[in-house]
């Protein structure tokens, strides 16, 4: 028979590892909503259908709104294709500076960011 010490022990501990394995799942999935909804505003016409889901536009309303999301989301994406370039720009400049284990750091650490394309050769 356990004694209550080692009972006691046990179910704190049995607690905080499903504690701890809850949490884990949380936050993955959160993180997942997050990207999806990041996801959908990339997409053409994400920012108006968000804009307009938030703001809840009347029939009038969207006729004279929706050319104005329209450039800006036009704006957002010329903004981010350019980042993406200087970004691509910027690594292959400092390329011939860094050691392959640099390289290899740096591709480690963004390379699964679609963000931060690979250096190129």
């Amino acid at each position: 028979m356990m004694k209550t010490k080692t009972k006691t022990t046990l179910v704190i501990l049995s607690t905080l590892i499903i504690g701890i394995i809850f949490g884990f799942l949380l936050h993955a999935n959160i993180m997942k909503f997050r990207f999806e909804q990041m996801s959908e505003l990339r997409k053409p016409g994400g920012l108006i259908k968000k804009m307009e889901n938030i703001i809840d536009l009347n029939e009038k309303q969207k006729s004279k709104i929706e050319p104005i999301l329209r450039k800006h989301e036009d704006h957002f994406r010329k903004f981010r294709n350019e980042a993406l370039n200087q970004l691509d720009s910027l690594r292959i400049e400092i390329k011939q500076y860094l050691t392959e284990e640099q390289i290899e750091k740096l591709e480690k650490h963004f390379g699964n960011r679609r963000d931060f394309p690979p250096f190129k050769p």
